[in-house]
């Protein structure tokens, strides 16, 4: 199979899973390879494939479509074909979403003057990109100092517009890493864009100043663990929280789990804490005083379980997000790739919302009980089965009211809920149906 063949098959692929911004791009590529006869046909192909993608990314960020047509324009398509080149033989990568393509071409873009960046590996890059964020991540919600960004920055080279474009895709507080840029890295530059900056960095808490009232005990934090570098840095997050006077606190990763529940069983098995917090990898804990807030929570011992997502009323549809808006109760910072935002949805005024199910991005239970991992032995439905079982016992479910967002969801792509997602959902529908 030659140069153009290849192309042609992987731009085929990826359109057929419906990639198509990705597909575009590797179709502009194969016409570098292709011969005079196969050029015309190709060529005359991209014409109506580029009215038909033009339509379909309306529904995209406008940035992204934006800046995928300057790179045409400007004959950068070898970029973007560039952190291809060396995957020739496999197809996986189908499964990447155009806004992780796109982010990962701009970072190449930005850096296009640096011949060292042309020849570097799609997996360098993508690393590179997401320690910067880090970095700046944790500087914003005041976890760190500045001093491994600035080190970082000038190890790589980074230029100020590349380190201000990840700063404005990927912070909520800007104006916190623009202050300490501009005191630390380059007055100038960064006192401009600290004085544009219109977040309130006021609304994050540091420190607690009162300890819990009467209800103490320790703490354990089971996690599922498949992405090592991710679970790094959840495991920073967690190493900075404060803990309580006559607390302790333990965590528990769990790899090569078969699914959720077996996850969590295991975890759970591992330690005699009376609290159990159960979180994704992806999940960072960004507010300090997370086990504080959650003892003045449990200090109601009908709350079973606790959590920072749910709706008090499912739908008949079984799929949590799609019942109304007057039942569904969110607080939580969401990074998806150029999508980040604070999704708040029904702020509470009480201390906490009862409520029907929960998502698994955060759980939290003061009572041990087993995850059904004889009906869910896959990676959906746990979380909401877990808030059955609760409630079969007397035992309610609870979306908290939070001083400042317990966490922060980062998710490396756009997942899709795959073919397993209908069975469990099944499953769940007829197993609780006398709960719902």
């Amino acid at each position: 199979m030659n140069n153009f063949e290849k192309y042609l098959v992987i731009g085929n692929t990826l359109e057929a899973d419906g990639r198509y911004l990705v597909a575009y791009t590797i179709y502009l590529e194969a016409l570098k390879y292709a011969d005079s006869d196969s050029y015309k046909t190709l060529e005359s192909y991209l014409e109506s494939f580029h009215n038909y993608i033009n339509f379909n990314f309306s529904k995209l960020n406008s940035e992204i479509k934006e800046q995928f047509l300057i790179w045409i324009r400007n004959g950068s398509v070898n970029l973007c074909a560039i952190s291809f080149s060396h995957l020739f033989e496999n197809l996986d990568f189908a499964k990447w979403t155009d806004n992780d393509n796109c982010i990962i071409y701009h970072w190449i873009s930005m850096q296009k003057n640096n011949t060292e960046y042309i020849n570097i590996t799609f997996d360098s890059i993508k690393s590179e990109y997401y320690m910067v964020k880090f970095l700046v991540r944790r500087i914003e919600m005041k976890f760190s100092g500045i001093d491994d960004l600035i080190n970082y920055i000038r190890e790589h080279n980074f230029s100020n517009e590349c380190i201000d474009y990840i700063i404005r895709k990927t912070c909520f507080f800007p104006s916190v890493v623009y202050k300490e840029l501009m005191d630390n890295l380059d007055y100038s530059y960064y006192k401009r864009l600290y004085e544009c900056a219109t977040d309130d960095s006021t609304s994050i808490k540091l420190e607690r100043t009162t300890q819990p009232g009467h209800n103490y005990g320790d703490f354990a934090i089971i996690v599922a663990v498949s992405d090592e570098d991710m679970y790094a840095e959840c495991m920073y997050y967690i190493n900075h929280l404060n803990i309580p006077e006559k607390c302790r606190l333990t965590v528990h990763p769990i790899r090569n789990a078969s699914s959720m529940t077996e996850a969590y069983n295991i975890g759970c098995g591992q330690s005699n804490a009376r609290y159990k917090i159960y979180i994704h990898q992806d999940t960072m804990i960004v507010n300090k005083n997370l086990l504080y807030e959650l003892l003045d929570i449990f200090e109601t011992p009908e709350i079973g379980i606790a959590g920072v997502a749910g709706v008090s009323k499912m739908p008949e549809s079984c799929i949590w997000w799609e019942s109304k808006e007057d039942d569904n109760y969110r607080n939580l910072f969401q990074d998806t790739l150029l999508q980040k935002g604070h999704t708040l949805i029904n702020p509470l005024s009480k201390p906490f919302q009862n409520v029907c199910v929960l998502d698994g991005v955060f759980l939290a239970t003061q009572y041990d009980i087993p995850w059904r991992n004889d009906l869910f032995d896959g990676w959906h439905y746990y979380d909401m089965s877990q808030c059955m079982e609760f409630k079969k016992r007397g035992f309610g479910a609870v979306v908290v009211k939070q001083s400042f967002p317990w966490c922060l969801h980062e998710q490396k792509c756009n997942k899709t809920l795959g073919e397993d997602f209908d069975k469990y959902r099944s499953v769940f529908q007829k197993e609780y149906c006398d709960f719902l």
